[in-house]
C-alpha cells in the first residue's frame, strides 16, 4: 500500500485496494480461506500491483546500487547481464538477499546462470539455453553484413509458443470451413497471423517457417474441399503457391500472400485493343463483371493511344517508338518494363549477398537460373525487344560479381578484379545475358 499512496492520494482507490489485498479466497469446495499476503493469482488489478511493487523492490534498488550492470524485467521475470560467473554468483546472492528483505524469493528452478556461448565464447557450460517471453535464446548460425556465417548467442521463437501458435491454427478448422472465401479468411484471421509475424518475426524469422507450413497445408486441404478441380490432388495442390505469384490474391495479407502453397486464378489484369474502344464497352465489362462480384480498379483502368502513351501490362511497357534504322519508319515496341529489370537486379544483389560462401562453378550455375529465366520470360520471337534490358542487366552483373569477390576474400585473385563477368563466362559456365535472345527485327506498326 506504501507504493500505492506514493502514486495516489484517491481515498476511494485506495479504500477499494486495500478490501482487494484482505479480501479472502473462495476455494472450489466453497470454503473461504483468509489470506494476509499476496495478491490473487489471475486476478484484474494484480499484474498492476506486482508490477508497482517490484519497481521499488527490485528496478529502483538495481539502478541506485548497481548502475552498471543491465537488467531487463517484465512482470516477474528478469534478466541480470553479467561479464563473468563470478559476477553471475554475486549478483544471484545479493538479488536473493534483496527479495527476501521484502518477503520474496527467487523461484528455485527457474533462476540459472546461463553461458552466452558463440563463436568467440566456445566454453561449456550446463545452461547454455534459456526462454524468455517467448523467445528462446541459444546459440545459432548468423550472417554478418560481408555475407559470411558465424555462430551469434540470439533470440527466436521458443518451442513453447510455437505450439501454442499451432494450437490456436488447428482450433480454428479452416479445413471445415468450405463455406468462406479466401477473402473472407484472410480477413478473420490475418490479425493474428500478422500480431504473430510482427512480434515473434523481429529476430530469426526462419524459425517460424516450420510453423507456417502446417498453416500451408491446412490451406491445401480447405482448397481441396471447396474446388472441384484440385480436389484428390494433394501433392500437386501442396507445391503450388497461393502469393505473391498469384495476383488475384495480393490484397491478402501476412502469411496469405507471402506463400500458403495453393494457386488460383492470376489474370486479374485486361487489356482490350482496337481501333475504338467506347465507353459503352467498359460500362458492359463493368456489367459483367458486377455480376461476378468484382469491380474495376478506377485507377488502373485507363484508355491509352499508344501512339501517344506508353502503358505496362504483365512486366512489359507497350509503347510506339521510331526505327534507328529508318526514322520515317515507327513500329509498336514491346519491352520489359523497369519495374521488371529493377526486380532482376534486386533478386541477383540479394542472391549475391547472402550465398558468400559459393565456389565459382556453383555461382555461376546458380545465376544462370535468375538470368535465363528472366530473359526467357521476356523474349517472345518477333514480339518483344529485350536486347536494351538484356545489355543493362550484364552491365549490372559484371558490377555486381566484381564488389562479390572483392567483398568475399581480403586475398586478391585472378577474378576479384574488372574480369570477374568474363572469367565466370570464359570457364566456369556463366551465360552472358545478351546470348540469351536472338536478334529480333522491328514488327511494323
Amino acid at each position: 500500500m506504501k507504493a500505492v499512496r506514493k502514486h495516489t492520494d484517491s481515498k476511494w482507490i485506495l479504500l477499494y485496494v486495500e478490501r482487494w489485498l484482505k479480501a479472502p479466497a473462495q476455494m472450489e469446495d466453497g470454503t473461504l480461506v483468509q489470506r494476509d499476503k499476496g495478491t490473487p493469482q489471475g486476478g484484474v488489478v494484480s499484474p498492476l500491483l506486482a508490477n508497482l511493487f517490484l519497481h521499488y523492490a527490485f528496478d529502483a534498488w538495481m539502478r541506485r546500487n548497481y548502475p552498471n550492470v543491465p537488467f531487463e524485467r517484465y512482470a516477474d521475470d528478469g534478466l541480470v547481464h553479467c561479464e563473468s560467473e563470478e559476477q553471475a554468483q554475486e549478483m544471484k546472492r545479493v538479488i536473493g538477499e534483496r527479495l527476501a528483505e521484502c518477503k520474496l524469493e527467487l523461484h528455485p528452478e527457474k533462476t540459472r546462470i546461463i553461458y552466452c556461448k558463440d563463436g568467440d565464447r566456445r566454453g561449456n557450460y550446463p545452461n547454455e539455453r534459456f526462454d524468455f517471453l517467448g523467445f528462446t535464446f541459444r546459440p545459432r548460425r548468423s550472417k554478418n553484413r560481408w555475407g559470411k556465417f558465424f555462430i551469434n548467442f540470439s533470440p527466436a521463437v521458443s518451442d513453447k509458443a510455437t505450439k501454442a501458435m499451432r494450437h490456436t491454427i488447428r482450433s480454428w478448422t479452416l479445413q471445415q470451413r468450405s463455406d468462406k472465401s479466401l477473402d473472407d479468411l484472410s480477413r478473420m484471421f490475418n490479425p493474428i497471423l500478422r500480431g504473430w509475424i510482427t512480434y515473434y518475426g523481429q529476430y530469426y524469422k526462419s524459425a517460424l517457417y516450420p510453423m507456417f507450413v502446417d498453416l500451408n497445408r491446412i490451406l491445401a486441404r480447405w482448397a481441396m474441399r471447396k474446388y472441384k478441380k484440385v480436389r484428390g490432388h494433394a501433392r500437386r495442390v501442396s507445391c503450388r503457391r497461393l502469393g505473391d505469384k498469384s495476383r488475384m490474391s495480393r490484397e491478402i495479407q501476412v502469411r496469405f500472400r507471402e506463400g500458403v502453397r495453393v494457386r488460383f486464378p492470376c489474370a486479374t489484369r485486361l487489356v482490350l485493343m482496337g481501333h475504338r474502344i467506347p465507353k459503352a464497352c467498359v460500362d458492359y465489362l463493368k456489367g459483367c463483371l458486377g455480376r461476378m462480384k468484382l469491380v474495376l480498379n478506377e485507377e488502373k483502368t485507363r484508355a491509352v493511344r499508344v501512339k501517344e502513351e506508353a502503358f505496362s501490362f504483365l512486366g512489359f511497357t507497350i509503347r510506339y517508338a521510331v526505327s534507328r534504322y529508318n526514322g520515317a519508319r515507327r513500329y509498336v515496341r514491346i519491352e520489359p518494363s523497369a519495374k521488371s529489370e529493377k526486380k532482376a537486379r534486386e533478386n541477383i544483389g540479394a542472391f549475391l549477398n547472402a550465398h558468400g560462401h559459393l565456389g565459382p562453378r556453383p555461382l555461376a550455375a546458380r545465376l544462370n537460373e535468375i538470368t535465363r529465366g528472366w530473359a526467357g520470360y521476356f523474349t517472345i520471337q518477333g514480339v518483344s525487344y529485350p536486347q536494351k534490358s538484356l545489355r543493362k542487366l550484364r552491365q549490372y552483373l559484371s558490377l555486381s560479381l566484381q564488389r562479390y569477390y572483392r567483398r568475399k576474400s581480403q586475398r586478391r585473385s585472378k577474378r576479384s578484379y574488372r574480369n570477374a563477368f568474363a572469367e565466370l563466362t570464359a570457364h566456369y559456365g556463366l551465360v552472358d545475358p545478351v546470348d540469351c535472345a536472338p536478334k529480333l527485327r522491328p514488327v511494323n506498326a
